[in-house]
Parts: C-alpha cells; structure tokens; sequence
C-alpha cells in the first residue's frame, strides 16, 4: 500500500468504543495498491464504510474507494450533497440525495446482487437501479481518492469493507423504494465475513 501527501491513523471512530479511523487531511491524500481481488467483474458486490467530512466546501468530489480508470467508483458528490457510484472515468451507475453533514459521521453501503444495485445511507435504501452489468476489470484500490490526482475525500474513513462475489447478509433486501429502512448501520468495529477482500 502506498500512502501519498500524509494519510494518518486517528483515535477519531464512529463507535463508543476503542477503534479508529484514517485521517485524509488534504485534498491529494490517498491511499493506492493492487490487488486481483479487487476486479469484481459482472457479478456480485458490496462496499461500505463510515464517512466524516471535515472539509465540504473544499472537496467537491471526494473518493471513498476508487478500483482505478474503467474501473468501480464509490465517491461523495458533496456539492450535490450526493453519493455516487460511478463506472470510473466513463459514466454514473446510480446517485443517491443523502445531505451530507459535515464533521458528522455516515454510515453509506453500496451493493450488486443479480445486477439490482443499491445505495444506503445510514441502512436507508437511498437509490435503486434494477440492472447494471458493468465488468469491473482493473485490480486498483484507492481509497481517499483517485490515483489521477483528482476525486480526493477531506476527512476521515473508518472500517472500509470489500466484498465479492457475495454481499453481507444483513444488507441483502429486495427493497426498491427509496426511503426503505432495510438495516440498522454498524455498533462496532466490522469484521470480516464471507467474500471479504
């Protein structure tokens, strides 16, 4: 993993309870490496982590976690109080309104399953796509932003989790309405659980 322009450790969690998070003070810091387990292809998928903003007005496009060029975005579009899930550097997959908050943590999760794709925010089902096949080929994993010098997050990220093949079965739902409640977000620090890269 390669750390550039000074991602740190904090103390700063969204738990009441020991924990911690990644501090990306500015808007060039990220975090890059690569990993074949990070090419999800057309099928099944989950990202998720909790989110704070110390900076909206300064990060009008910041990236949670980025898979590289052609590859799966998941960004906050906070001029539009937005989360985007985005086909990298081509298109927009799905946008959720959620009303970002600055200096206040969010949990925010999207999913594939059998195509159906899901933005939540705080376990409330924010945006709904009932097919997309999009083969997510490239092995990057950037988290904080985008290799390209652009997409960075100001702020802070804690228990980033990936899976494939397979999503979490408490967030499985076949919900469509935005607005849903569909789960209630994470206490505690998240652990591993099948398909975890």
């Amino acid at each position: 993993i390669t750390n550039t322009n000074s991602v740190t450790w904090s103390a700063n969690n969204p738990y009441y309870q020991p924990s911690g998070s990644l501090t990306f003070p500015n808007s060039n810091s990220y975090l890059s490496g690569t990993s074949a387990s990070m090419a999800f292809g057309t099928g099944d998928f989950c990202v998720e982590a909790w989110v704070l903003a110390s900076n909206i007005a300064g990060m009008p496009s910041g990236g949670i976690f980025i898979t590289g060029y052609g590859g799966f975005g998941l960004l906050g579009i906070n001029t539009l109080a937005q989360i985007q899930a985005s086909h990298f550097g081509f298109s927009n997959i799905l946008l959720a309104d959620i009303g970002l908050t600055q200096n206040q943590w969010t949990h925010v999760c999207f999913t594939r399953v059998s195509a159906a794709c899901r933005i939540f925010y705080n376990g409330v089902l924010r945006g709904y796509l009932a097919s997309n096949t999009t083969n997510f080929a490239t092995t990057g994993s950037d988290v904080g932003g985008g290799t390209d010098g652009s997409q960075h997050w100001i702020g802070n990220i804690s228990n980033l989790r990936v899976t494939a093949g397979g999503i979490p079965s408490a967030y499985s739902t076949s919900a469509t309405t935005v607005g849903t409640t569909v789960f209630s977000p994470p206490t505690r620090p998240l652990a591993p659980v099948a398909n975890t890269k």
